[in-house]
């Protein structure tokens, strides 16, 4: 349950209004939509940045609930999830007219998410918004980031269900006693392989093939939340 709070607390009160100075970094974004030639995505990418930092806002009023307090009640995390879907879908809006300024964002929903949502949540939200934001960096909208949020989503998700075998057991403890997990991940590997080398489907989906570096970023962000709540299990055990 959420630890209640006690006492006067400035910080679950106020604390929204110091965050509200962080807002200042979305001035990159909001000056380069206003040098967007496109009326219409100068329009909508303007709309999604406030409507982003109001829900950017509210989401750290729901985070101060729990700040202090490591457990998470179910009802908080599904309305923490709400919004962090809600920010990224205005962060979306705002890549057409934005482009890379855009990931901006992704800083704040990743920090929302790390405070918001239990570890093994939000290490993998966080390993998303980076491979993200490095492959917009990189390559810029289109094709070519596209192909990496893809390959992203599918391989943190993988390392992701090899540590929700067990809350507090190592993942690598009876590592081969269930074989339907690596017939379950053999699946999302093989899938995928055919979306990115099957010309038809890679056309329709409009991706491409990654590069050797792509791969490399991808698979050791893909293990990053399996060493992190590794790390974490280890320390509560002891």
């Amino acid at each position: 349950m959420v630890a209640p709070a006690t006492g006067p607390d400035w910080g679950r009160k106020y604390g929204w209004i110091f965050a509200s100075v962080w807002l200042f970094y979305l001035g990159e974004t909001v000056n380069a939509l206003t040098k967007q030639p496109d009326m219409l995505w100068r329009t909508v990418g303007l709309v999604a940045v406030v409507a982003f930092a109001a829900a950017y806002l509210y989401s750290v009023r729901l985070a101060s609930l729990v700040r202090r307090s490591p457990s998470r009640a179910k009802p908080f995390v599904l309305r923490a999830s709400i919004g962090i879907v809600i920010m990224l879908a205005l962060f979306g809006l705002q890549i057409p007219g934005a482009g890379a300024h855009a990931l901006t964002c992704l800083v704040y929903i990743a920090a929302f998410g790390m405070v918001a949502l239990p570890l093994n949540m939000a290490v993998p939200l966080a390993a998303l918004s980076f491979l993200y934001w490095w492959a917009l960096e990189r390559y810029g909208p289109g094709s070519h980031a596209r192909t990496i949020a893809l390959i992203s989503l599918v391989g943190v998700q993988l390392g992701h269900m090899f540590n929700c075998r067990s809350r507090t057991r190592s993942v690598f403890r009876g590592f081969f006693t269930n074989p339907y997990i690596f017939v379950a991940a053999g699946l999302m590997i093989g899938l995928q392989t055919l979306a990115l080398c099957v010309t038809p489907i890679a056309r329709v989906l409009e991706l491409t093939l990654p590069n050797p570096l792509d791969i490399g970023v991808v698979v050791g962000c893909c293990f990053l939340p399996i060493l992190v709540v590794e790390f974490t299990k280890a320390i509560n055990h002891k």
